[in-house]
């Protein structure tokens, strides 16, 4: 059996090891925290590959480091980047909050608080800071 544990963490950004591990997960027949100590994959790992083929299919599950691709997809094209850049003007200052909700209001997109925050870092738009307590 350690031959074939050793062989999946190899190979673990083969298409078909993670849509083996996927099934075993979604079917119920095992549960991420027991896949993760058995084969040596991180949680957060395998929790991401759920995500991708749920959002996905089975094209989620492809490497995508192999594509040329490094880390994850911008959810915004770079002409709807630009116009968030052009519809952020109207204040000075933004929350990564009020940001998600214009991004949802305008392109139809979700973003996560720590997502918003980073597209806002990247865009070069300031965020409302945390004030001090004096």
């Amino acid at each position: 059996m350690e031959d074939l544990v050793k062989f999946i963490r190899e190979n673990k950004n083969d298409i078909k090891v993670r849509a083996v591990i996927v099934y075993l997960v979604e079917s119920g027949k095992m549960k991420v925290k027991e896949v993760a100590k058995e084969l040596g994959i991180g949680e957060r790992t395998i929790y991401e590959w759920k995500r991708r083929y749920r959002e996905e299919g089975i094209e989620g599950l492809r490497d995508r480091r192999a594509e040329g691709n490094q880390g994850k997809r911008r959810k915004l094209s770079e002409e709807d980047e630009e116009r968030l850049k052009e519809l952020l003007k109207a204040k000075d200052r933004w929350t990564p909050k009020e940001v998600i909700e214009l991004i949802r209001k305008e392109f139809g997109v979700e973003y996560s608080y720590i997502g918003a925050w980073k597209l806002m870092r990247r865009i070069g738009v300031k965020s409302v800071g945390r004030r001090s307590r004096g």
